[in-house]
């Protein structure tokens, strides 16, 4: 299992207007069970191409994973979900603190300028 490689996946399709949302979540996972980035690229490059239904692909990649307990796929699928919301959350505190520094700024310029 590999969190990183699932997070550098996830940050690197999650605005890509060529994969469904249910797409993304099978590269994300796939990633993560199976740390292979190679395959991952080779899978979402195979969803883009659309040569294949997602079943299939999701068939034919499952090879690379282990399989494991439902405990265990429910646990890593909400460990999935956190670090997605952890980049979530850190983007948008980036942006918050972007907006105070400019308002900041302005408020500044708008005393000086007095």
């Amino acid at each position: 299992m590999n969190l990183d490689l699932a997070m550098k996946t996830y940050q690197s399709i999650r605005d890509s207007e060529k994969l469904s949302e249910y797409q993304k979540k099978v590269a994300v996972r796939f990633a993560y069970d199976s740390g292979e980035e190679t395959l991952t690229s080779r899978l979402i490059s195979e969803m883009i191409q659309e040569e294949k239904s997602n079943e299939e692909l999701r068939k034919e990649y499952s090879v690379f994973t282990d399989e494991m307990p439902k405990w265990a796929e429910n646990l890593s699928e909400l460990i999935l979900t956190m670090g997605i919301y952890s980049i979530e959350q850190e983007e948008t505190l980036k942006e918050v603190n972007e907006r105070l520094e400019e308002m900041l700024w302005q408020t500044k310029s708008q005393k000086q300028s007095r």
